[in-house]
């Protein structure tokens, strides 16, 4: 059927169109079988992890890193891997977000207490309040509620 389909093409001087699967990836490069492009984008995922990680302080699942000085290979790598992605060569931005980092995360560490403080005493506050409601409506007479919600 491939065949005669050609020769009918032949015949009547129609072109046959060629369709081609192929991938492209954000660096430009052009793959024509789904696997190499599945590699090639892992590949970038672990670049881009590692440059968020070092020039951004953001760890792999997007939350920020407790702030540590960055190793002098992996300050380089980054650096290449953002050359490589954007065009632009920074090197030594790390100890940038060491300053930034670590006051957000003194900031985040702080709200955090207040907040799980706050949930404790909210917590002991509505027990507190539930069991002096219970006991009221254990120990008053129906008339001497209904009169108190009256007035």
């Amino acid at each position: 059927s491939h065949t005669m389909t050609f020769r009918i093409a032949r015949l009547h001087s129609i072109t046959v169109p060629e369709v081609r699967r192929t991938w492209r990836s954000p660096d430009l490069l052009t793959f024509h079988s789904r696997k190499a492009a599945v590699k090639h984008s892992i590949m970038l995922i672990k670049r881009d992890k590692l440059i968020d990680k070092v020039l951004h302080g953001i760890g792999a699942h997007g939350l920020m890193v407790r702030p540590t000085k960055v190793t002098r290979k992996a300050a380089l790598d980054a650096g290449m891997y953002r050359f490589l992605r954007d065009g632009l060569f920074v090197v030594g931005q790390e100890e940038e977000w060491l300053d930034e980092g670590l006051k957000v995360w003194k900031v985040r560490e702080a709200n955090r207490e207040k907040r799980e403080e706050k949930e404790a005493a909210e917590g002991k506050v509505c027990r507190e309040e539930g069991a002096a409601a219970a006991e009221t409506a254990i120990s008053a007479p129906p008339v001497a509620a209904a009169a108190a919600a009256a007035v």
